[in-house]
């Protein structure tokens, strides 16, 4: 199953003056107060807020988990506030080119404001400027996550690791790869650097979290269970432990409840893409279209290279017959992801149902099962096709197929005794027919 992870933890790093602050000003001060207080609780509070977790596909449909540490302040604090942030440090840069901390707060300025360019821009310069420099695991690990904000997520292992390297007792670098290596779907590494962020800080609520998904990655829902109430323990704002906990009802099939704690997760952080994403896979499970198109709209638009978001709107838009929409939509998944087999499924559906074009709903069956030569639902489709085409010994093959990977398919029976009853085979139709009717066979397979 494919994971991905988002990964913040602010609280988890200590948040000084730097030792080399070059010309410091009162504006700049003052900006680095209100930077480090969107960033950081008081140490109160006991523990990082990251919100760990990891969300991955389930049969072409479900991501189940996101994994990493998401700051709490990136979820209350709007773009247009940090201007003025970003000014002050722009200012300190012009008078003192050669600050590190100028450039490393207004890197992370940028980074919460979802300039994402810019803050890494910002980090390689303090690179640059001084790589000994105090501050540089901070820099590695804000680096880290902004890389992993725009999925290169082998650069962002890179800083983590150098993160480790410059700190190797500080747990927040091993919980921010260990979320990387969720994201790369890894996920024994992840668990390992996870157990390794809990032992160095056993108050370190994000590893909690992002091991939860971990064990729902694995199907051990009372392990994930135990530790999203251990992080829910020490953070009872993590809005990834409310995720991931929901996500745990989802599984158990209390959608409810899954619904609530999802729900909770994005009041606490509305900037978490994938929790409307998961939100509204539970939706539309739910039979709640309209608001399942909702929620992975708001998901597009917080992460517009959110694949399967567009996937599963494509499948809620193709819910309600409004197949232009859905291919538009898969269209979209496969540009974002061009190995996502079951978009071409589901588009070759959406062209075959929706326009008659058969000889695109061919080539999307026929790429599909070059990507995943296993799923059943896809021969029988283009065997469906091929037969609505009339090509009888093509549509047989691909529905023989179907019936080979799938023995319980009764609708491929059918089909195929469909095709053979057209041909003359009339022996051969009836067989088919009795084995559809003893599967209990009753309407068309839909992907």
């Amino acid at each position: 199953m494919a994971a991905i992870f988002v990964s913040w933890s602010d609280t988890s790093m200590t948040y000084r003056l730097p030792v080399k602050l070059g010309l410091v000003t009162l504006t700049m001060l003052l900006a680095i107060a209100t930077l480090v207080g969107c960033a950081v609780r008081s140490d109160d509070a006991g523990e990082a807020s990251e919100k760990s977790g990891f969300s991955h596909v389930e049969a072409g449909h479900d991501f189940d988990t996101i994994g990493g540490t998401r700051e709490k302040g990136n979820s209350q604090v709007k773009k247009g506030d940090y201007d003025s942030v970003i000014a002050a440090f722009t200012e300190a840069i012009r008078l003192d080119p050669r600050s590190v901390s100028a450039h490393y707060y207004r890197g992370i300025a940028y980074q919460k404001a979802g300039d994402l360019d810019n803050a890494i821009a910002d980090y390689a310069e303090a690179i640059r400027i001084d790589p000994n420099h105090p501050e540089m695991h901070g820099v590695y690990v804000y680096r880290g996550r902004a890389f992993r904000d725009k999925h290169d997520l082998d650069k962002a292992l890179l800083d983590f690791t150098e993160a480790i390297r410059r700190e190797p007792k500080d747990g927040v670098g091993y919980s921010e790869r260990g979320a990387t290596y969720g994201e790369k779907g890894d996920i024994e590494r992840a668990l390992a650097d996870f157990n390794e962020a809990i032992r160095l800080d056993p108050k370190l609520a994000g590893a909690y979290a992002g091991r939860a998904a971990v064990y729902l990655d694995k199907g051990d829902l009372d392990k994930a269970f135990g530790d999203c109430t251990r992080a829910l323990r020490l953070d009872p704002k993590d809005a990834v432990a409310y995720h991931n906990r929901g996500l745990a009802y989802k599984r158990k099939g209390e959608l409810d409840k899954a619904l609530a704690d999802l729900a909770e997760g994005i009041r606490l952080d509305p900037r978490l893409a994938l929790a409307y994403y998961n939100r509204g896979l539970v939706y539309r499970e739910k039979g709640d279209v309209e608001s399942a198109i909702a929620d992975f709209t708001q998901a597009i638009s917080l992460d517009p290279k959110l694949a399967e978001a567009y996937r599963n709107r494509g499948l809620a838009h193709q819910d309600r017959n409004h197949f232009d929409k859905a291919i538009a939509d898969f269209t979209q998944a496969i540009r974002l992801r061009p190995e996502m087999a079951d978009a071409y499924g589901n588009r070759g559906y959406a062209y075959a149902v929706a326009g008659r074009d058969l000889e695109k709903a061919i080539a999307d069956f026929s790429e599909a099962i070059r990507l995943n030569p296993t799923n059943a639902a896809d021969y029988f489709n283009r065997g469906n096709a091929f037969a609505d085409k009339g090509e009888p010994d093509e549509a047989i093959a691909d529905l023989t197929e179907a019936i080979r990977l799938d023995p319980k398919l009764g609708a491929a029976y059918h089909a195929r005794g469909q095709v053979y009853e057209k041909m003359g085979e009339k022996a051969k139709a009836d067989e088919d027919f009795g084995c559809a009717k003893k599967l209990g066979y009753e309407a068309e397979l839909k992907p």
